[in-house]
């Protein structure tokens, strides 16, 4: 019979074994600042991710624990946010160029964006420029809604009494 190895030894009761790839606090520190400058950057949450090599679910461990973080985050989506608008203004107004041919000569024009247009307008004076809806329901020439009170019971007899002539209906039609 073969005599079986030992097991190693476990480590004191409830202190976890280190892994191989555990983080230390300067490397989770320069991931964090990496993410952040990479957000900054691209105002994705998931690519800035997958730029740093970060899972979503530790990033959002990160924002949950570290108050500091998660206002570095924020600040990094604002200054994003202002960067796509800096960009949406500048293909709205002052336009981009595109090169076309026109009676065989090529030539260059500025095209702008009247869609980015009116979402930088919306955006920036909704009071003027917002969608608006005016939905109004009225009843008989403009006047209020009539309503009964009607019992539930009286509800019930009166969906019956409407299939049953339904029914009747489709065999007067079926003669």
């Amino acid at each position: 019979m073969a005599k079986r190895k030992a097991p190693a030894k476990a480590g004191p009761v409830g202190v976890p074994k280190k892994k191989g790839n555990a983080r230390t606090a300067a490397n989770t520190k320069r991931l964090k600042e990496q993410f952040c400058a990479e957000l900054r950057k691209i105002g994705v949450m998931r690519y800035a991710c997958q730029q740093v090599n970060v899972g979503k679910s530790t990033v959002a461990r990160w924002r949950a624990a570290d108050p500091a973080f998660e206002a570095a985050v924020l600040e990094a989506l604002d200054d994003a946010v202002e960067g796509m608008e800096q960009e949406a203004f500048r293909r709205a107004v002052i336009g981009t160029e595109k090169p076309v041919t026109v009676a065989g000569q090529r030539e260059v024009i500025r095209e702008h964006s009247d869609t980015l247009l009116i979402f930088l307008l919306k955006a920036n004076r909704p009071e003027k420029y917002r969608d608006r809806y005016d939905v109004r329901h009225t009843g008989a020439n403009g006047g209020p809604i009539q309503t009964e009170d009607v019992t539930d019971d009286e509800l019930r007899v009166a969906r019956m009494s409407e299939m049953l002539q339904r029914v009747q209906a489709r065999k007067d039609a079926g003669k």
